[in-house]
């Protein structure tokens, strides 16, 4: 009759497979390089700082959590992170940002594809993904109060 003494040692619980230790490591290494890159996006104009700063957040809420802590603190772009991540709602101002930035780069995209006789097919699905994407962003993303 043999006896399982894994439940009386506290550290089992803690003790994870290879195979899962490994995959947290690409997921902490994956959320640091799109932290990265949303960095570069605050200096650079054109890279979007956001949108790699919510999908590093969701990597780092199982693999890193001081990371996730570290993008939810980064100031009021950390808290807005935090409002998307945790409950996929974004505040009236940043809808309204969101929409403005995709409409410029939608337009400058089509205007800039039409000079360089690109076919009109391409401009139209620019302009068509444009839309969808404007869509979702007002009705499928919840606003949070200011």
């Amino acid at each position: 009759m043999s006896r399982d003494f894994s439940s009386t040692r506290p550290e089992a619980a803690e003790v994870r497979p290879r195979s899962q230790r490994w995959a947290n490591r690409l997921l902490a290494l994956a959320a640091i390089s799109l932290f990265a890159i949303g960095w570069i996006g605050l200096i650079l104009p054109g890279l979007p700082t956001t949108i790699f700063w919510i999908f590093a957040a969701v990597l780092a809420t199982r693999s890193c959590p001081t990371l996730q802590r570290h993008i939810y603190n980064s100031g009021r772009l950390g808290q807005s992170v935090k409002l998307y991540v945790e409950e996929h709602a974004l505040t009236p101002r940043a809808k309204r940002g969101a929409l403005i930035g995709m409409t410029c780069g939608v337009s400058v995209s089509a205007i800039v594809m039409s000079l360089t006789g690109t076919p009109e097919w391409i401009v139209g699905l620019v302009i068509a993904a444009g839309f969808i994407g404007g869509a979702y962003v007002i009705w499928g993303i919840n606003t949070a109060s200011s």
